[in-house]
């Protein structure tokens, strides 16, 4: 559905210069960006979706690079190497680089965005971040975890202003049509949405029944979809401040649902070419009865890899922002926190941990590659001492790669 709507966004603004699916009503749930990469590509190369999915795979291939570079120049060569294989094998990002989703686009931003500012905090990469707000709204307050790494004042209000001068253009297009200075009217529907969840939760009833239930009262006359959204915003907060540690507790549940969730099962029923709607834990893909034989146990044994790995870099992340903090590390876990919290909640996917995944990669590989190089360094010092062991030597250096790698 969410990939049929930005096809149509794109064809209207290739054709009638207009950001509306129904070419009356101007859009104000989503963000250009994404939309408006689809239409130049159809503009330069026809209507061809295979186009844009070979861009977005491109796309995907130099975000390989983009963490290769960082992890080279924050850290060492070894890091880079680590992160960027992981990135290449990540499930979540290659499936995701081959749909009309705005995913890949909005990764690539973030690393190009980061690349810069770690490269030497340039203020360019406020713009660039910013840019990324018009992908995916999500990045509206992103300018926060980068202000606290900024080495100076002037360098910090410089950053802040590129920041947001894309965002302000595109509020400015709204209020042009709304009177409205806001950047999106989702946020309003989004969380009366998350607060219908907690009441379906709650009473045992359909999420449709509990989204009845709360937006009622709303009057039929409200045409205008950002005092729509700030209404519907209002009776969301309401509710779920009638139980907020219930409601956190989902939230925290489905977050961790979305860092730990599978897609490995998606990508191998759609290479078998089997229709049919795709689990999202390892739990359920045990009990699916759609699948069987080699293929359920294939899907199930690459499903237990995903979480696996992600499960470690995870703690190996942890383990390295205690153990051995600095100015990328921080950073990095920061920013990989700020869309923990955001993209997950109780409407989540597994792709909401696409933007992140690369940056918790890249600290945990750092202490594999700390803990490889300090092995590897006593073996050669040792040598050098004089010592001839060297089968023993070959042996040990075999093993312990072997062993940091697992």
């Amino acid at each position: 559905m969410g990939s049929e709507r930005y096809k149509l966004l794109a064809l209207n603004l290739l054709y009638h210069r207009s950001f509306s699916w129904d070419l009356e009503n101007p859009v104000t749930f989503r963000v250009p960006l994404y939309p408006l990469f689809i239409a130049l590509l159809y503009s330069l190369f026809g209507i061809n979706d295979k186009i844009v999915m070979l861009v977005q795979l491109l796309l995907s291939t130099v975000s390989i690079y983009l963490v290769y570079l960082i992890g080279k120049r924050c850290f060492n060569l070894l890091t880079g190497v680590i992160a960027s294989s992981l990135l290449a094998l990540d499930f979540s990002s290659i499936l995701y680089s081959t749909l009309f989703m705005k995913d890949t686009l909005f990764a690539f931003s973030l690393l190009v965005g980061i690349y810069i500012f770690l490269k030497n905090r340039h203020p360019l990469s406020g713009f660039i971040l910013g840019l990324s707000a018009l992908i995916w709204s999500i990045s509206l307050y992103l300018f926060i975890p980068f202000m606290f790494f900024q080495r100076s004042l002037k360098r910090g209000v410089l950053f802040l202003f590129l920041f947001f001068v894309p965002i302000f253009l595109w509020m400015c297009r709204n209020y042009k049509l709304y009177k409205v200075f806001s950047l999106t009217s989702l946020q309003g529907y989004h969380l009366v949405l998350c607060a219908s969840w907690l009441e379906a939760n709650e009473n045992n009833i359909k999420i449709e029944d509990a989204w009845k239930k709360l937006t009622s009262s709303l009057p039929d006359t409200l045409s205008n979809p950002f005092i729509l959204s700030s209404s519907v915003q209002k009776i969301g907060w309401s509710r779920i401040m009638k139980n907020p540690w219930k409601y956190l507790c989902l939230h925290l549940k489905g977050s961790f649902q979305m860092l730990f969730g599978v897609k490995a099962d998606e990508i191998i029923l759609k290479l078998a070419k089997i229709e049919g709607k795709p689990s999202t834990r390892v739990k359920e893909i045990i009990k699916n009865k759609k699948t069987s034989g080699w293929l359920k146990w294939g899907i199930f044994c690459f499903a237990i890899i995903e979480v696996s790995i992600i499960f470690i870099t995870l703690g190996l992340a942890i383990i390295n922002l205690v153990r051995f903090p600095s100015f990328p590390t921080l950073l990095l876990f920061s920013v990989s926190f700020y869309f923990f919290l955001l993209g997950g909640g109780v409407l989540t996917n597994s792709r909401f941990r696409i933007p992140f995944i690369p940056y918790l990669y890249l600290i945990g590989a750092n202490l594999v590659s700390k803990k490889w190089n300090k092995e590897d360094q006593f073996l050669v010092d040792s040598q050098r001492r004089g010592k001839n062991f060297s089968s023993v030597f070959k042996f040990f250096s075999f093993c312990s790669r072997v062993f940091n790698l697992l």
